[in-house]
């Protein structure tokens, strides 16, 4: 995969203590650390080495520390500011709805320490996530105010999880989370796609468009679909819409994908988040179909000799890809 005469540099931040934090088992696990002082380290490292890029396939939160790492090696890179606004779920909905407003839902930041009060353009049955997912830990449909009020608390304790956002979001972008910690939507329903592109040189482009199956009555992921099945015209216009945003916002010089939700009843299109990173469980799938590894194009945003994405007709015409599930079977016991 790496082009010739250049090798790679691997390291690791936290990717293990984020999740012990943002569930129940943070309980004796590794403190996370400051991701300024991280950044510090990371370029210590590399000192002195010639350095071509710096990428991350990561969300949270290996994409906003590879953003700023190649700002201060003044190599090709996403502005961290950027990168930050759209993993910030709430400030991603309000530049969302500036460049693609039909394709937002009512939204609104929930404050998790002064109690939980939405606004009128907003009645349960919601959706709510905290302002920084993790593997859509904690992402969840609400039925009432009361069901929103219990689920407060768990996120009130969660400073440790939400530092390295917040860190970054202070350095780079001038705002904090504080204790506004979730963000309360509308619901969208219908057949839910990732819409996966790159920009480079202020122009953005589309590598392919993936259905997400998921396991009846839940919102876990059974496999991903590729091509995917919808009309070639809402493929486009999700393309557009994807494009817009992307422009809008001034990401650059890296991949990205959008979460998109498209209902055949009213025949509109919702965006569910925007990610400023590859989806990496599809690169396989764009090779066999299209001939171009999704890695493949992320190394050109940033390292000479890569190439970029180019579609060419392969042997699968459409392959799947499932995530890997550990299932455990419990069992109950009776106590007399």
């Amino acid at each position: 995969m790496a082009p010739c005469g250049i090798d790679f540099i691997f390291h690791d931040y936290a990717s293990t203590s984020i999740e012990d934090l943002i569930s129940e088992r943070a309980a004796g696990g590794s403190p996370v650390t400051d991701p300024l002082a991280e950044i510090e380290r990371i370029l210590d490292l590399v000192k002195g080495r010639e350095i071509a890029g710096v990428i991350s396939s990561d969300d949270y939160p290996g994409s906003a520390l590879a953003a700023a790492v190649a700002r201060r090696l003044g190599l090709p890179a996403p502005d961290p500011e950027v990168v930050l606004i759209c993993q910030h779920k709430y400030l991603s909905r309000v530049a969302q709805k500036k460049y693609a407003p039909d394709a937002v839902p009512p939204f609104a930041l929930i404050d998790v320490a002064n109690g939980a009060s939405l606004p009128p353009t907003l009645a349960c049955p919601i959706f709510i996530k905290p302002v920084k997912s993790f593997f859509s830990i904690g992402a969840e449909r609400i039925s009432s105010e009361a069901e929103l009020a219990a689920r407060l608390p768990h996120w009130k304790e969660r400073d440790e999880f939400f530092l390295p956002l917040d860190r970054m979001l202070e350095r780079y972008a001038d705002t904090s989370i504080g204790m506004k910690r979730l963000i309360a939507e509308g619901l969208l329903s219908g057949e839910q796609v990732t819409v996966e592109g790159h920009a480079y040189g202020g122009k953005a482009s589309i590598m392919g468009v993936v259905d997400s199956v998921m396991f009846p009555g839940t919102l876990a992921f059974a496999r991903f679909d590729y091509p995917s099945a919808l009309p070639k015209s809402v493929q486009a216009r999700m393309a557009e819409i994807a494009t817009t945003v992307i422009k809008g916002l001034g990401f650059d010089n890296g991949l990205f994908n959008i979460e998109m939700m498209y209902d055949q009843e009213t025949d509109g299109i919702g965006i569910i988040e925007i990610n400023p990173r590859m989806a990496s469980q599809f690169a396989d799938l764009y090779e066999k179909v299209d001939g171009t590894n999704s890695y493949q194009v992320l190394r050109h945003e940033q390292l000479p000799g890569a190439s970029r994405y180019r579609a060419r007709p392969r042997a699968y015409l459409c392959p799947a890809a499932g995530p890997l599930r550990l299932c455990l079977q419990l069992r109950a016991a009776q106590l007399r």
